[in-house]
C-alpha cells in the first residue's frame, strides 16, 4: 500500500477530485458490475451451464455445467466460484479486479465436500491421487492448487485481472468488449478444464456411491 500520509496529502491537495470521486465512484462500479454480470450470463445461456451471476449485487459468482448437478442430492457436486485469495482485504472491488487492490480475485474450482458425508477422507484421497495425474494439464490451463487447507477456498484458483486503462475507456466510451476479454479467455478455460474434472467426478461417483 502506499504510503498512508503521502496518500492523505495527496487527497488533499486533489479535495474536490476526490470528492467527485467519491460520490461518482457508486455509479461506477454499478455499472461495470452489472456489464460483466451481463457479459457472463450470456455465456452461461449460450454454454447451457447453470449459473448465479450477481457480481454488482450480492458479489456472487457460481457456474457450473449441467452435469455437476445432482438431481438426487439437488446440489452441484463440483463448482465454479469467484474468489479472493484474501478476504480480509478492504480495497474497493474495481480496485481488486484492476490487480491493484490488496488481494488476488479469481474464479476457484470447489467441491461441496458436505455431500460426501463420512466418505470426506475417502473422497480426499481420491482427489489427490487423480490430481497427481492431471496436475500438469491444469496448470498449463492456468489454475494453481490450493489444496485442502486454506478455509473456505476452492481446491483450484483461476486468476483474473481487468486492465484498468481499458476499463477507463471502457466505461469512458460505454464499450467494454475489449476490457473483458481476459474475463473471456478465463470463462474458456473453465470450458476447456470440464472434462478433466468431469473424469474425476465420474470416479468419484463409482467408487464413493455419490
Amino acid at each position: 500500500m502506499t504510503d498512508p500520509r503521502k496518500a492523505g496529502a495527496l487527497i488533499l491537495s486533489n479535495i474536490q477530485l476526490f470528492n467527485d470521486a467519491a460520490l461518482l465512484y457508486e455509479d461506477i462500479e454499478r455499472e461495470i458490475f452489472s456489464k460483466l454480470d451481463t457479459h457472463v450470463q450470456m455465456w452461461v445461456d449460450a454454454m447451457g451451464w447453470n449459473g448465479i451471476i450477481d457480481l454488482h449485487g450480492e458479489s456472487k459468482l457460481w457456474l457450473s455445467p449441467s452435469n455437476w448437478f445432482s438431481n438426487d442430492l439437488d446440489e452441484d457436486i463440483f463448482y465454479y466460484s469467484i474468489d479472493y485469495l484474501n478476504d480480509d482485504d478492504d480495497s474497493y472491488n474495481i480496485a481488486t479486479f484492476s490487480g491493484v487492490g490488496g488481494t488476488q480475485v479469481g474464479i476457484s474450482f470447489n467441491v461441496e465436500m458436505s455431500l460426501f458425508g463420512k466418505n470426506k477422507k475417502l473422497f480426499r484421497d481420491l482427489w489427490k491421487r487423480e490430481y497427481a495425474l492431471v496436475a500438469d494439464q491444469l496448470t498449463t490451463i492456468g489454475f494453481s492448487h490450493l489444496g485442502f487447507s486454506q478455509k473456505n477456498k476452492g481446491f483450484l484458483f483461476l486468476p483474473l485481472v481487468l486492465d484498468s486503462m481499458k476499463l477507463a475507456t471502457a466505461y469512458e466510451n460505454d464499450d467494454y468488449s475489449e476490457v473483458f476479454i481476459p474475463l473471456t479467455e478465463a470463462l474458456g478455460k473453465l470450458e476447456k478444464a470440464v472434462p478433466i474434472f468431469d473424469e474425476i467426478l465420474a470416479k468419484a461417483k463409482k467408487e464413493l456411491l455419490i
